[in-house]
């Protein structure tokens, strides 16, 4: 009796699986077959204040009175606010359930589709319908920041025990956190602290099933930027990046003295003799082209000399009959 009460190791347990025979009481995701407790989720097993308790690994949100949640608004109708907690339904928010007076129709001056909001559950019936209240005193509209979301099993680990865990996070980023049972976080803060609370929060995540976890992600906080992890696997690549650059810089600069060797050497005819260009080369093309440029003035000179002559008979065909009327 006295092992079962004070156990220091996680112990992993399936469903179905013996977890107390008497002495304790039965827990969240356990239940009862005769003076025996057994497992009804697969998870780690825990004994807090005389309860045993099966935390899973993985799950869907299933809504009890009093949690924290953050919503955010789906739908606006005249009287009511339709809310998204995360949970296979979502859960109404009825205008008598805000810190405001709300006339009938005039929701939406208030809550518009897309708002996020800190709520809490005060209502679950037999069949998991589920409604929350913004009286409560903490409940409030989130404005600006970041929602993650992450296992809604994995909460209690980044809240910690007393909330150790969430105060550390708060005080090395410098963000406001508002951590919902739902498994939403709001963070707020300069956009680098913000990235560097969300590594935080998907560290813990990762690492939820170790002890030590709160020192761990001390050491995780307090490590430069550059040495989390993460970047240790992208430095190898740049490394390896800025070496093939640097090498081809190198190709860029011999390339064109290779280029210039190239032009100068001469051409070499088959049998090895080397080709020299012919001196009258050049002098033959100059001859050859003025003739071209003289006929083409020509050509031209006729063709304008044509074209005066049109303008010309055009002139007097035009004015022959002005002249007519003159002369009568």
């Amino acid at each position: 009796m006295e092992n079962e009460k004070n156990v220091s190791t996680r112990v992993l347990v399936t469903p179905g699986e013996l977890l107390s025979e008497g002495g304790l009481k039965a827990g969240k995701n356990t239940y009862w077959q005769g003076n025996k407790i057994y497992a009804s989720q697969m998870g780690f097993k825990s004994i807090t204040a005389n309860y045993v308790n099966v935390t899973p690994l993985s799950g869907r949100y299933i809504p009890r009175p009093n949690d924290l949640v953050v919503g955010v608004i789906m739908s606006v109708n005249p009287t009511t606010w339709l809310v998204d907690i995360n949970s296979p339904y979502p859960a109404p928010l009825h205008v008598t359930e805000v810190p405001w007076r709300v006339d009938f129709g005039e929701t939406s001056r208030f809550l518009n589709t897309g708002d996020t909001i800190l709520a809490k559950v005060f209502i679950v019936d037999e069949i998991k319908r589920v409604q929350v209240t913004m009286k409560d005193h903490g409940s409030r509209r989130l404005t600006g920041g970041q929602i993650i979301e992450i296992s809604p099993t994995k909460v209690p680990r980044v809240i910690g025990k007393g909330g150790s865990m969430i105060s550390m996070i708060k005080q090395k980023t410098m963000c406001r956190l508002f951590v919902g049972q739902n498994g939403r976080i709001w963070i707020d803060g300069d956009p680098e602290n913000i990235r560097l609370a969300v590594n935080a929060v998907r560290f813990i995540e990762r690492e939820s099933h170790r002890f030590g976890l709160t020192e761990a992600v001390e050491k995780y906080l307090t490590k430069p930027p550059s040495l989390k992890e993460g970047d240790n696997q992208i430095a190898p690549e740049i490394k390896s990046l800025s070496g093939d650059v640097n090498e081809g810089k190198q190709l860029r600069e011999i390339a064109p003295e290779e280029e210039a060797t190239t032009m100068d050497e001469p051409e070499q005819d088959t049998k090895g003799e080397e080709k020299a260009p012919p001196d009258d080369a050049e002098g033959d093309a100059s001859q050859e082209e003025v003739p071209l440029t003289t006929e083409k003035s020509g050509e031209e000179e006729a063709e304008k000399s044509d074209e005066e002559d049109l303008e010309e008979q055009e002139k007097t065909i035009v004015e022959e009959p002005y002249e007519r009327i003159g002369d009568q």
